[in-house]
Formats: C-alpha cells, sequence, structure tokens
C-alpha cells in the first residue's frame, strides 16, 4: 500500500510486490521451526540420560534451526508494509524549488532525451551472452546486471559439475576420493559458492556477486578432472590417511541445486526483459510569434498550462528552469522549462496474487525460482533431522553436515536473485520541455491627441519580433526495482497532440497581450466618465463654464468673482416654509399645513 495522496483517487495504492516472496518465506520459516523443535524434543530426551558432547551438538543445531526460522519470519514480517509517499517514486533528476532557477546534469540528460527522441542503451561490447539473448540490450540495468552475474555463475557451476562428475565418478578409486571431495569443496567454496552469498544471509541484503570465473578457473577445473586422480593415486603413499568422508555426493547434489536456481534466475530475466520498444521518439512543435509583452508573462502561462496537467493534484517534477532576463533598452532571452508529471503505475504490471503471478509471463518463473528456494529450505530441515539423528544415534556425519551447508548455501543463493526481481514497478509519465528563445527592444507607447484631449496615457513596452516557441512532450515507461531506488527510461512515444495545443496555445496568449493602459473595474469606468465630462467642460469655453456651478467655474478660473457673485445673488432662495403654530416644514406652494390645518400666510 502507499501513502494517500487523495481522497479522489486510489490509482497511487500500490500493492505489495513481496507479498508472495513472503508466502515462501512463511513456508520455509516453518520448514526450520518445526525441524528446530523436533529436534529440541530429541535433544530433551537424550539429556535426560546425561550430558555429552553429542547431545551439546544436537542442542546448537536445534537452537540455529529455530534461529534460522525466526530471521526468515522477521523478513517477510519486515515486507508486509510497502509504503510508497509523496516524492516517490524518486524522480528522473534532482528537483528545482518552486519558484527558483536551476538545472543539473541529470536534468540537462532528460533535456537531451527530448531533443533526441531516442533512449540511451550501454553498448554491450562483445559479450557472448547478447548473442543467446538479443533483447537483452533493451531491458533495464538491474536485469543487464543480474544476467552477466547469472550467466557467469551458470559456467562456472557448470565447469564445476562436470569437472566434479568426471574426477569422483568417471576416474577416482576408494583411495582418492576423499582427497579430491576436499579439493572440490576447498575450490567450490572459495571461488564459487562463497562469492555468490557474501555478506549477511538474513539480512535485507540482496547482493548476488559473481563467481570467480577466469580462464584459470576453468583450465584448473579441466586438469583436476583429468590428471587430478592419476596425481593422487601416485603420491597417495606419501598422504596421510583420511577417515572416510561421505561428503561427494552432497557436495555435488548443492552444485546441482545451485545450477538449477541459475537456470530458473536466466529463464526469469528472459521473460523479464520484454520485447525492444516499438514506437521510440517525441514530438515536436515549432511557433513563431510577436508580442509586445515581457516575456516574464509567457513563464507565468507556461506555468498556469502545467499545472492543468498535474496528476493526482500532485505538483509536477521540474527538472530544469530558466527565466527570461530583460536588461537595458534590447537585447536577447531565453526562457526554458522541464517538467514530469507524476509518474503512475500501469495497470496490472504488478501481481496481486499467486494465481495473477503464474499468469503473468514475467513473473512465472520468478514464482519457480522463489518456490525453489523453499523447496530447497525444507530439505534442509530434513537433512538437519538427519544430522541430528547421527549426533545423538551415532552414525556417519560427513554427509548430513555436507548436505545442510550446501543446500542452505543454494538456498540463500535462490532467493537472492529472486528478491531483487520482485521489487520490480513500471510507471508511466509524461516529459514536457518548453523552449522560447527571441530578442527583444523597449518602446514608449502613448495614447490620446496633444492638442485637443485633455486626457492621455501612454506606457512602455518591449517589443518582441518573430521569437522562437518550441515544445517537446512525450510519454515515457520507467522502471524501478527498489522503493527509493533510481528509475530508468525504458521507452518513449511522441505526443504531438500535446506539443502542437501547447505551442498554439502559448502563441496565441503573446499575440492577445494588450499594449494600452485601459480602466477595467466599475470604478474606474465611473472615474473616467467624470473625468470625460470635466475635459468636454473644459475644452467648451463660456458656455460650458455656464454650465457649472458659479463657485466652481470661479475656482476653474473659468468665471471673473463679479459675474459669480451676481450669479449667485441672482439665483432664487431655496429656503423653505415653516407653520407658525405647529412648525411644521411645508413646500412653497402649499396653502394650509398639513399637520394642523393652519391657514400659511
Amino acid at each position: 500500500m502507499s501513502y494517500e495522496f487523495s481522497d479522489r483517487s486510489q490509482a497511487l495504492n500500490l500493492p505489495n510486490p513481496y507479498r508472495i516472496e513472503n508466502l515462501f518465506l512463511y513456508f520455509a520459516a516453518a520448514a526450520l521451526l518445526v525441524a528446530g523443535l523436533v529436534v529440541l524434543f530429541q535433544v530433551r530426551g537424550h539429556l535426560q540420560a546425561g550430558i555429552d558432547a553429542r547431545g551439546a551438538s544436537a542442542l546448537v543445531l536445534a537452537v540455529l534451526l529455530l534461529s534460522g526460522g525466526i530471521a526468515w519470519m522477521w523478513r517477510a514480517f519486515s515486507q508486509l508494509n510497502y509504503f510508497v509517499g509523496r516524492g516517490l517514486p524518486r524522480g528522473l533528476a534532482p528537483e528545482i524549488p518552486e519558484g527558483q532557477d536551476g538545472s543539473s546534469p541529470a536534468g540537462q540528460e532528460v533535456r537531451e532525451l527530448l531533443r533526441n527522441g531516442a533512449v540511451f542503451f550501454e553498448d554491450p561490447g562483445s559479450n557472448p551472452l547478447y548473442r543467446f539473448m538479443p533483447n537483452l540490450i533493451f531491458a533495464p540495468y538491474a536485469v543487464r546486471a543480474a544476467a552477466h552475474r547469472l550467466a557467469q555463475n551458470g559456467v562456472a557451476l557448470a565447469a564445476y559439475i562436470v569437472s566434479m562428475a568426471l574426477a569422483l565418478l568417471v576416474f577416482s578409486n576408494a583411495q582418492t576420493a576423499s582427497w579430491l571431495g576436499l579439493f572440490y569443496l576447498a575450490l567450490g567454496y572459495l571461488v564459487i559458492f562463497q562469492p555468490m552469498i557474501r555478506g549477511n544471509l538474513t539480512a535485507q541484503s540482496n547482493t548476488v556477486q559473481n563467481a570467480k570465473l577466469s580462464i584459470g578457473l576453468l583450465v584448473l577445473l579441466v586438469v583436476a578432472a583429468v590428471i587430478g586422480p592419476v596425481l593422487l593415486a601416485l603420491f597417495s603413499a606419501q598422504l596421510p590417511a583420511l577417515p572416510e568422508l561421505q561428503i561427494n555426493n552432497a557436495l555435488f547434489f548443492s552444485a546441482i541445486a545451485a545450477f538449477v536456481a541459475t537456470a530458473l534466475g536466466l529463464a526469469t530475466l528472459k521473460e523479464q526483459m520484454g520485447p525492444p520498444p516499438q514506437s521510440v521518439g517525441s514530438a515536436q512543435t515549432t511557433e513563431v510569434c510577436t508580442m509586445n509583452s515581457h516575456p516574464a508573462k509567457l513563464m507565468e502561462q507556461v506555468d498556469r498550462m502545467l499545472m492543468e496537467r498535474w496528476k493526482e493534484a500532485i505538483p509536477n517534477r521540474r527538472y530544469l528552469r530558466q527565466s527570461p532576463e530583460v536588461k537595458g533598452r534590447q537585447g536577447q532571452f531565453r526562457l526554458e522549462l522541464v517538467e514530469e508529471t507524476q509518474p503512475m503505475p500501469r495497470e496490472r504490471a504488478t501481481p496481486s496474487g499467486l494465481s495473477h503471478a503464474m499468469a503473468l509471463p514475467q513473473f512465472r518463473w520468478l514464482v519457480l525460482l522463489s518456490a525453489w528456494f523453499a523447496l530447497l529450505m525444507v530439505i534442509v530441515a530434513v537433512g538437519a533431522y538427519g544430522l541430528a539423528h547421527a549426533l545423538l544415534q551415532g552414525g556417519d556425519l560427513s554427509f548430513w553436515i555436507m548436505l545442510t551447508l550446501g543446500l542452505s548455501v543454494a538456498a540463500v543463493y535462490a532467493l537472492r536473485s529472486a528478491h531483487a526481481l520482485w521489487g520490480r514497478y513500471d510507471f508511466r509519465s509524461t516529459v514536457i520541455w518548453v523552449d522560447i528563445q527571441g530578442s527583444y527592444e523597449s518602446a514608449r507607447m502613448e495614447m490620446g491627441n496633444v492638442l485637443a484631449d485633455r486626457l492621455k496615457t501612454e506606457k512602455d513596452v518591449i517589443n518582441i519580433e518573430a521569437m522562437t516557441l518550441r515544445v517537446w512532450a512525450s510519454e515515457i515507461d520507467t522502471v524501478l526495482f527498489e522503493r527509493t531506488g533510481p528509475r530508468q527510461v525504458l521507452a518513449m512515444r511522441g505526443l504531438p497532440d500535446v506539443a502542437q495545443s501547447m505551442a498554439g496555445e502559448l502563441r496565441g496568449f503573446g499575440q492577445e497581450r494588450p499594449t494600452l493602459i485601459a480602466p477595467q473595474s466599475s470604478l474606474d469606468a465611473e472615474r473616467a466618465a467624470h473625468i470625460g465630462k470635466f475635459n468636454q467642460l473644459l475644452g467648451g469655453g463660456a458656455g460650458s463654464a455656464a454650465a457649472l456651478p458659479a463657485a466652481t467655474a470661479q475656482a476653474l478660473g473659468l468665471m471673473p468673482a463679479a459675474q459669480a457673485a451676481e450669479s449667485v445673488s441672482t439665483t432664487p432662495s431655496l429656503k423653505g416654509r415653516f407653520c407658525s403654530k405647529c412648525g411644521t416644514q411645508t413646500a412653497p406652494e402649499d396653502r394650509f399645513c398639513g399637520s394642523c390645518g393652519n391657514a400659511l400666510a
């Protein structure tokens, strides 16, 4: 599950990719716990007769089995929750904070990805693996690295198994079998098994290393298989006598188990590769526009347009931003912005259950690889029980010790090979790059007749002639194998409709920018009407002055003081009349008071 981004959609509630692996971890843990408890009860009965070295050894074995079971159970419990919070999955490059300009080498790589319209895949060189798996070049880097490791381990294991089979089953005898077994045990541990599982076996470390494959190792295995038994027979008299060791068969079985895990891993990777991209590219649209406004207005419009493309109300990831700068009366400017929408998980790309995983080709072999791990752990539990029985009842210990340890190594190797692939998540998003370049000149514009109009407007404008608008848009498929790990671009498809619509909208926005300053609010319109009236009166002479009140005309200098005083004196008085009896104000034409009926003078 994931962090709740919003209550409108559950598209980002990702299913736990390790739920199927957890099933096999539970199964392996149960097998070890059951074996540990059985051995523990056997030791309890044995210790009732007294404490001896064999009973103490069996007790240590029981503790190890219980510890291994609890370790696998704890690992499964630690993978029950799979939270993906805001900011995940990680961006393709470091993100630029809101309101700031900036870039990074990774952000420039994203820009070049759109410019070139092609996904970069590393040259495999002369690796012969690509002859048998040609589509591996288009696979994610994690898959390619795992294929290299598994192929190298597979060749080393195959050579080891063939050499051991020839030396032990064909050319050896009773005198040389024990020495050959010790030789192949040391060689297998140092060169093959130990490098493959180096690290903590029960922690979340999932590194699968390469076996130390080289030409010298292959030559050594061939010589040991053919000449080794002969040399040992010649010098057997000088060699110390060894007790009869039954480790050869167990060691051979362990190598076979590791080789089967390698084969299942390679089959899984072959399905994980998928076909090569059917369509690769990005859509690009170019427009030419002339505008009389500051180019920063275009940046504001680009921000609004990209905000409309947010997914699930989550802001885009911004990898590159360059705001236009205008210095001086003329010069050049550039506006650039690269953003990626929130990556959305692809539908049905992650199995929701065991049956769903078996129905998906890329996970079918992965289920079998995890099942092989669980089966090997069951055999380890059985081998540990056989070892405890040999300790308590008496018997050969070498076979059971070698079988338990060898199959444990093969099981851990199988688990680590599968775990890295279980964490795969495929996403899809849109990357947009807007690039605007042009040159500008500053100018001043005035509106109004200088001689006739009393009200004028003026504005400093920036004239941009024939600037170039370019928009790239592409839908990309990305993949990651760890929740907080990096993403890799696997495929990209051009979005011509998006590029054309954004470029056309930006061109229309630039051409429609107003040049004049004009009132827009209702208060501006009211004040403009008053200003227009005064402008008309001020330019109309004496007739216009007569239309103004005498005091206003005198204050504006349109009427002499004497004329204004005469105008005031001739103005009829508007003083009101009042009833002499009740004091109520009456109209000039009334003859009687409306309140008391008294006759008015």
